[in-house]
C-alpha cells in the first residue's frame, strides 16, 4: 500500500502469534561514505531519544509497555544498505487498553522525529559512548578468522570499492564520523531512503493507517538499483594473509552470473544444494568426509550479486 511516492506500508495480517512484529525499514545506497554513518545512526535510535534521553529510561518506558522490544539492525542488498528499526509488542487482542497500539506508533515517531539531539546533532555524550562501543565491536571482529578472510575475499572479487565495505562499516570509515556528520546523514535518510513498513499480527488495518498517517512523509524515488553485476575476469586473483591462528581459511570467489531478478536464479540455488549448501552436498561428502582435505567447508550464493563463494576450513599444508 502506498503512503507517498518511495513509501509503503505491507500489512500481513495473522492471529496465529501472541505478538505483533513491526519492522520500519530504510533503503539507500550503499555507499563507502555513508555506510559508518548509518551504522552510527542505528546504534542511536536503539539507545536513547529526547522523551526518554538515556537508554535506562527507554528499557523502563519498553518494560510498562508489557514487554515490548525494540532492536536496530542492518544489512545489504547488493547495492543497497538497508537499516531496519524492530518493535516487537503483545497484541492488542490480549488486552483491555484501547490505546496500545497508538502507545506503540508513539513510540515510533518518537524515535524518528524526536532524536537525541543538541543544536543539530546527537547528542555528544551519548553518541561518543556509541561510536566507542562500535569500533570496540569492529576492532574485536578482527579475531575472527572466517569474517576477515570474508572480506579479503570481497576487496579481491568487487571492482566496486562500495562492495568491499562490511555492512558494519571499518574502524578507520568510523572514526572520521561525529555526532553533526552522523545526525545530518539520518536526516538525508529521513527525506530521500526508500521507506517500507511491516506490520505483522493481529490489527485493524484501518487504525494502522490512520497511525501511519500522522508521519510527515514527504515522496522521494523508490530504490531500484539493487542487484549488482561486473565483467568476468579471466585472471585469477590471489591474496594470502598470515597470522597466529589454529586453522586456516581458504576463501574461493567464483563468477555466477544469476542474480536473484534473473529466470534462471533457481538453477543457482540448486546448484549451490548440490555443490556444498547441504550437508549432503558435494564438497562436504567428498573434500570433507572421504578425503579429509578440510575440517568445515560449504558453498553460498549472493543472492544480489554475481558471487558464488566457497569457504573453508583447513590445515595449511592441505591447501
Amino acid at each position: 500500500m502506498k503512503i507517498v511516492d518511495g513509501v509503503n506500508l505491507h500489512l500481513i495480517k495473522t492471529e496465529k502469534f501472541k505478538t505483533n512484529h513491526l519492522t520500519f525499514r530504510f533503503t539507500g545506497e550503499r555507499l563507502k561514505k555513508t555506510v559508518a554513518k548509518r551504522v552510527l545512526v542505528a546504534q542511536m535510535l536503539a539507545t536513547a531519544n529526547a522523551d526518554f534521553p538515556s537508554s535506562q529510561k527507554l528499557r523502563k518506558t519498553l518494560a510498562r509497555l508489557y514487554g515490548t522490544s525494540l532492536s536496530t539492525r542492518v544489512s545489504t542488498k547488493g547495492k543497497a544498505h538497508i537499516l531496519d528499526i524492530d518493535l516487537e509488542f503483545i497484541s492488542p487482542s490480549y488486552l483491555e487498553k484501547t490505546d496500545f497500539q497508538h502507545e506503540i506508533f508513539d513510540l515510533l515517531y518518537t524515535i524518528l522525529y524526536k532524536p537525541l539531539i543538541t543544536l543539530e546533532q546527537f547528542q555528544s555524550n551519548v553518541f561518543d559512548v556509541e561510536k566507542a562501543n562500535l569500533i570496540s565491536y569492529l576492532e574485536a571482529d578482527k579475531e575472527d578468522s572466517f569474517y576477515l578472510s570474508e572480506l579479503g575475499l570481497y576487496d579481491l572479487f568487487y571492482h566496486d570499492d562500495n562492495l568491499k565495505v562490511s555492512k558494519y562499516a571499518r574502524v578507520d570509515l568510523v572514526e572520521q564520523e561525529n555526532s553533526f556528520t552522523a545526525y545530518q546523514e539520518f536526516q538525508k535518510m529521513l527525506k530521500e531512503d526508500q521507506i517500507d513498513i511491516f506490520l505483522l499480527g493481529d490489527f485493524e488495518a484501518s487504525s494502522v493507517l490512520e497511525e501511519i498517517n500522522r508521519f510527515p512523509f514527504q515522496a522521494r524515488k523508490l530504490y531500484r538499483f539493487v542487484n549488482f553485476t561486473q565483467d568476468r575476469l579471466n585472471i585469477t586473483q590471489e591474496k594470502i594473509d598470515r597470522q597466529d591462528d589454529h586453522q586456516s581459511i581458504l576463501q574461493l570467489g567464483y563468477h555466477l552470473p544469476l542474480t536473484y531478478s534473473h529466470p534462471d536464479y533457481p538453477i543457482a540455488l540448486v546448484l549451490n544444494g548440490l555443490l556444498g549448501g547441504f550437508a549432503h552436498s558435494r564438497l562436504f561428502t567428498q573434500v570433507r568426509e572421504k578425503e579429509g582435505l578440510a575440517y568445515s567447508i560449504s558453498s553460498q550464493v549472493h543472492p544480489y550479486t554475481v558471487l558464488l563463494q566457497v569457504y573453508a576450513g583447513i590445515d595449511k599444508r592441505q591447501r
